[in-house]
């Protein structure tokens, strides 16, 4: 091993006591080169545990979670509107059903269904968006 130079992670593990190996203090002794490389570890290792970790005058991680609770969307608000006007939407067809009726007479009885789901889902999504974009609109206004 005297022709081979220990590695930088053996000299490190070494340094560390997590390795005391035999082979690694007896390749210290006799090679300059490792032992020199050693001792610039050991001198680094010296230097950063006297380092001072670095203070900030605030609370970081408070002010990004405030910044990040300002700008989430109130979900209750937004869950309760769309609650709201699926029930409205479904009360419609409902009262609407004797004229809706004669319209959906000549189609498949497995389309139907489905045509009225749709219509449902894509009439709840344009009306939630269109609620989502102006109170986009009023928060830009008035803040």
């Amino acid at each position: 091993m005297s022709n081979n130079h220990l590695s930088d992670e053996a000299i490190q593990s070494f340094l560390l006591e997590d390795s005391c190996e035999e082979v690694i203090t007896s390749h210290l002794a006799v090679c300059a080169d490792c032992k020199a490389k050693m001792y610039a570890y050991k001198e680094l290792t010296f230097y950063i545990k006297k380092l001072e970790p670095e203070t900030v005058p605030f609370n970081v991680s408070e002010i990004a979670m405030q910044k990040i609770w300002a700008s989430e969307p109130k979900r209750s608000e937004e869950f309760g509107l769309i609650a709201l006007l699926a029930f409205l939407i479904m009360g419609s067809f409902v009262l609407c059903y004797p004229w809706i009726k004669p319209a959906f007479r000549n189609w498949n009885t497995s389309i139907t269904p489905f045509a009225f789901v749709t219509a449902v889902s894509i009439s709840i999504y344009i009306l939630a968006d269109l609620y989502r974009q102006y109170k986009k609109k009023i928060t830009m206004i008035f803040d």
